[in-house]
């Protein structure tokens, strides 16, 4: 678990991590960006980062990170962050996200790393929804899809990560589709 959310001091905050089949994803813009990943692979395990360009996901842009992998998967660099993700961890946290390597974050930003190692060791895109309160205040849950990126036949050296707010968190509690830690 991040520090900041074992931190005593922060003990009223939840987190709610569900891992979900790509079958349930729910955000519209979400499906649309798989689709366009799903395509450009083609017969492969995953495309290329050069296969995607930044007008195949003019939609989702704000909502993107691309990450190299570093070492094989140890650590992971931001290469590129939408300012939809910015905005969320400094009304999450009051700060700037960093432009450090992952192994490096802490807190809300750990979060966000919880998707890099599944894809970088399957080579399979991995669906996750993210939801937190902090403090007692519920920060938008995020449905989060991490998708792999490299050169046919090789590992995956890129991960292009999407982030989305998700709706109606509290009919999925009620419905016990989300657990909570």
């Amino acid at each position: 678990m991040p520090k900041e959310l074992a931190d005593p001091a922060r003990a009223r905050d939840r987190l709610s991590l569900v891992v979900l089949p790509l079958e349930a994803m729910r955000s519209a813009l979400l499906q649309k960006l798989y689709a366009v990943w799903n395509e450009r692979r083609g017969a492969r395990r995953f495309p290329a980062k050069e296969d995607i360009t930044p007008r195949d996901m003019k939609d989702g842009l704000k909502f993107i990170s691309l990450l190299d992998v570093v070492d094989g998967g140890r650590d992971f660099a931001y290469r590129l962050r939408g300012d939809g993700l910015q905005q969320l961890i400094h009304r999450a946290y009051g700060e700037k996200m960093p432009s450090k390597s992952a192994s490096e974050l802490t807190g809300l930003e750990q979060l966000f790393d919880l998707g890099h190692r599944h894809v970088v060791g399957t080579g399979a895109p991995r669906l996750l929804e993210i939801c937190l309160e902090l403090g007692g205040t519920p920060v938008p849950c995020r449905e989060s899809l991490y998708l792999p990126l490299g050169e046919d036949g090789r590992p995956v050296d890129h991960i292009l990560a999407i982030s989305v707010a998700v709706p109606d968190f509290d009919a999925l509690v009620q419905s016990g589709a989300a657990a909570r830690e």
